[in-house]
């Protein structure tokens, strides 16, 4: 891992293989190394990943006061794109890093040649996650933080479908990553740095106005953001292709399935070169 300091964030970064530069985006308390074994390192061969950790996560410093906007984090993802890569950048976003992978490609079309979006949503503030996510901020807000061991099941119900939860050895592997003194604290950290920007986020007026091809990929079990918020996004974007992908949750793409996504995300990355020749 690299350290950069970018205008208002120094964060750390790495880069892998050689070919168009891509860069991936995770969401709310994601790091940039969870992007190596079944993504940056496997798309190597043919693509230039760049990986990074989001300004609020556990290690970064972030000299702008918070609260923080998506706009905010889209403006970081822009100056990294402008310093380490060959703009335009296919952007891929999980979760969060969709909605920031949305407002980079708003804001600077001429970054982003290809916007791929991973369990998003064209705002955060509506529905069950809206709900979800205004009760988790306003039991830090109070002070609370989740005890390791029953972060580790509230995450796990929230990110897995049951019949992964329901595999004991899958589950005994999951349940001691998430106990991780350092995965519990950046869970912990981000809520009240990250999730805010989330619930602020909207969109939806902007969509129509996108010029930038999009791919959007819903994980039909996915609790955190249902298919039908993905399905909305697509909707409202000229263009954008709608993927569902079945027999995955939230966090599938790391500790589940991520050879079905990777696979799939291979697919659309080497379509969208062909295409353009």
């Amino acid at each position: 891992m690299t350290t950069i300091d970018l205008t208002h964030l120094k964060t750390t970064y790495q880069i892998q293989g050689t070919g168009p530069d891509v860069l991936w985006i995770s969401g709310g308390g994601g790091r940039a190394d969870d992007w190596h074994e079944h993504y940056t390192s496997e798309f190597g061969d043919a693509y230039r990943s760049v990986s990074f950790d989001n300004r609020g996560t556990t290690g970064t410093v972030c000299r702008q006061p918070g609260p923080w906007s998506i706009g905010d984090m889209a403006n970081d993802a822009a100056e990294l794109i402008e310093t380490v890569c060959d703009a335009p950048a296919v952007v891929i976003g999980h979760s969060m890093g969709a909605l920031i992978m949305l407002q980079l490609a708003l804001d600077r079309p001429d970054l982003v040649t290809l916007g791929v979006s991973l369990a998003g949503a064209a705002r955060g503030d509506v529905g069950w996650a809206g709900d979800y996510m205004r009760a988790e901020i306003a039991l830090r807000r109070q002070g609370i933080r989740l005890p390791v061991d029953f972060m580790a099941v509230h995450n796990a119900a929230l990110m897995y479908p049951g019949h992964a939860l329901q595999d004991q050895a899958f589950w005994q592997e999951l349940r001691g990553q998430l106990t991780s003194p350092a995965v519990h604290e950046n869970n912990e950290d981000t809520v009240l740095s990250q999730w805010q920007a989330c619930l602020d986020f909207n969109v939806t007026s902007r969509l129509a106005a996108l010029r930038t091809p999009l791919e959007v990929v819903a994980f039909a079990e996915d609790v955190c953001a249902p298919p039908a918020y993905s399905a909305e996004l697509a909707r409202l974007a000229p263009g954008a292709r709608y993927h569902e992908l079945p027999g995955l949750g939230h966090a599938s793409l790391f500790g589940h399935r991520p050879e079905v996504v990777a696979g799939f995300l291979r697919e659309l990355l080497d379509g969208h070169f062909r295409r353009r020749g």
